[in-house]
């Protein structure tokens, strides 16, 4: 599939990501500014299309459908296709431990795991063997990649995913050296190399809290320290007191020349969220940023956490050439739809590699710090509606254009659900959806939105969930 000289890949024999053939469209209802098309029905019902029209909803420069969706629609024992990468997938290892697709209810260690919703058919599993080798036998990187080709050397794209995940809570954590809870997730990647091994501009993880406060050091915006038992983000920077520190349970502490908000008291639920990578003006990750992040961002949700369950999580990247830190790259992550809490921020270069190559790949999932002593209990999972799409001909600010059905009429309110559709033809006045799907999406009053490549998201009137299926 060609579109503005961008070659997709997907992978041979990839089925109908769709799962079903198009129903007909037979009744509309005025909703404020927008036409909402249903079933007879009048509702949306998991699996039927509907047409949103209206104006202001832009165009989609890259062709639709994504480049990846994957609903847990492949065999069990199998890999979507559209998945060109992923580990481990050795022969040499027990197959019982290699990444695939599990029927829902699978547990690799006997915890309960159970599926991002209830329209989840299979989830993703892999486990990270012990011992020695290669990745792919070793089992340190569980994950799986798309590759995809850059529009042109140099263009600049933005990138939107939205997938679940979990890690096993019978995972063994902090066996390794250093035993920092080192648990990458997601990596941009030059080359279409699954093991990291290629150029990367940086990779999304978790890491502990466990650095200490100290006195007289200058500290910048969202650093995160520990003091007295407690864990703090700092909203103001400067140097510390030359004693004490942050204490207490408040916000706007002050600490000498910083001022700094109560997080947790270092509990197990929560982890730093980083930036990683070779931080450099030529391929990686700036550190600091242009916010003066220093790798270390916001708190969020930790996998490994079983009350924490199955975590929705929804990257926007916005990729560019620039090698300056306000050139307009950023990374925003998202957790279980809140869109009023920024676990990232990441603002400076993000796609600055000089070699004249378009390759480049997305991986999910990776390096995993700790996989030895209780190897058979560290499994990873991921499942729900697995989206991986971006978008060309973009300026600064501007995202891939999506639509999202939610539960609440202000998109990503604290929590609120949204589920992103795709779309198959998208133009300013009307976009198609071939299958809604309903996720955690409860029945009742829906509300429609609009993401447009430019600009804030469209508020599209409401809609009647169905119930069932």
């Amino acid at each position: 599939m060609t579109a503005r000289g961008m070659n997709i890949r997907f992978g041979a024999g990839a089925p109908n990501i769709y799962g079903f053939d198009a129903l007909p469209l037979t009744s509309s209802a005025q909703v404020g500014n927008a036409t909402f098309q249903t079933l007879l029905s009048g509702q949306l019902i998991h699996g039927s299309p509907f047409t949103v029209t209206g104006s202001g909803f832009g165009t989609k420069l890259r062709a639709i459908p994504p480049i990846l969706v994957d609903r847990g629609g492949a065999p069990t024992g199998t890999m979507d296709s559209q998945w060109s990468l992923f580990l481990p997938n050795s022969a040499s290892i027990d197959q019982n431990f290699v990444i695939k697709n599990r029927d829902a209810g699978f547990s690799g260690s006997g915890a309960s795991i159970g599926t991002p919703d209830p329209y989840t058919p299979r989830i993703i599993a892999g486990c990270a063997t012990a011992g020695s080798g290669s990745d792919n036998t070793k089992g340190s990187n569980i994950c799986m990649g798309v590759p995809f080709d850059r529009s042109s050397v140099g263009a600049d794209y933005a990138l939107f995913y939205s997938g679940s995940l979990r890690a096993d809570p019978l995972w063994t954590p902090d066996v390794g050296s250093p035993n920092d809870n080192n648990f990458k997730t997601y990596c941009l990647n030059e080359t279409y190399d699954p093991f990291y091994h290629g150029t990367q501009f940086g990779y999304l993880n978790y890491t502990d809290n466990a650095f200490a406060w100290a006195p007289s050091t200058l500290y910048g915006l969202f650093d995160k320290r520990l003091n007295a038992g407690n864990s703090y983000t700092c909203t103001h920077g400067g140097t510390s007191a030359s004693s004490g520190g942050p204490t207490g349970t408040g916000t706007g502490i002050i600490d000498g020349g910083c001022i700094w908000d109560f997080l947790n008291t270092g509990t197990f639920a929560s982890r730093t969220f980083v930036t990683n990578g070779p931080h450099n003006t030529t391929g990686g990750f700036a550190s600091p940023d242009a916010n003066g992040h220093s790798s270390f961002y916001s708190q969020s949700l930790w996998p490994m956490y079983a009350p924490n369950g199955w975590i929705k999580q929804e990257i926007l990247m916005y990729c560019t050439a620039s090698t300056t830190l306000g050139g307009g790259g950023r990374i925003d992550v998202f957790e279980n739809c809140n869109r009023t809490a920024n676990i990232c921020g990441y603002r400076g270069y993000t796609d600055a590699y000089p070699a004249a190559t378009t390759n480049r790949a997305w991986l999910v999932g990776g390096y995993n710090r700790d996989y030895g002593a209780s190897a058979v209990n560290n499994w990873r999972y991921f499942g729900g509606n697995i989206i991986f799409d971006i978008e060309w001909g973009v300026s600064p600010g501007d995202q891939v254009p999506c639509v999202f059905i939610g539960n609440n009429p202000v998109f990503g309110a604290v929590g609120s659900i949204h589920e992103p559709q795709v779309a198959d033809t998208w133009t300013d006045g009307s976009i198609h959806i071939p299958f809604f799907w309903k996720g955690r999406l409860p029945a009742g009053t829906g509300y429609k939105f609009v993401q447009p490549r430019t600009g804030s998201v469209i508020s599209a009137g409401a809609v009647t969930i169905a119930a069932s299926p």
